[in-house]
């Protein structure tokens, strides 16, 4: 047992000393480090360019805060609310039975674009899939999942959601 533990450490000592591939690439590395000199007068801090922020993101953050002070007036509130019940209900019927997703393809030609939180435009993509339809068609769609069906104010408050 002592011989066998004997073996053992001899043979980690024998690891630690060897230097492995990847030690000598890091020696190669320290080697190749360039040194930077500043000229007298010049001024020694790094300046980095102005923060740019992403455009879509900027527009999304307006539309969303808009909307939600818009919903803070009576008649807004009233169309949003009836529209995005209709909109949310169909949605997951579609997302959640089988069945539903059959008769929205028969009674559209097409599935739905659902809503996510993960791409921040698919609420307007959502809508805008909605909006395509024409009233015959959200009609039938309404029918057959045995929904309430959209109105022509929920209709037109599609299109200026769309701004279609």
């Amino acid at each position: 047992m002592a011989e066998l533990k004997k073996k053992i450490i001899g043979e980690l000592e024998n690891v630690e000393h060897d230097q492995s591939p990847e030690d000598a690439d890091s020696d190669e590395e320290e080697e190749n480090i360039t040194s930077v000199e500043f000229l007298p007068g010049e001024s020694t801090s790094v300046v980095l360019p102005p923060h740019q922020r992403c455009a879509a993101h900027t527009l999304n953050l307006v539309a969303s805060k808009d909307s939600e002070a818009a919903l803070q007036h009576g008649a807004f509130r009233t169309a949003s609310r009836s529209l995005f019940a209709k909109a949310q209900a169909v949605w997951n019927k579609q997302s959640r039975v089988v069945s539903a997703a059959e008769s929205i393809q028969e009674a559209t030609g097409r599935q739905m674009i659902i809503p996510n939180q993960t791409r921040w435009n698919s609420t307007y993509d959502a809508v805008q899939c909605l909006q395509d339809l024409t009233a015959e068609q959200l009609t039938k769609l309404a029918d057959a999942l045995g929904l309430p069906r959209f109105t022509p104010r929920d209709q037109l408050f599609m299109k200026e959601f769309v701004m279609g």
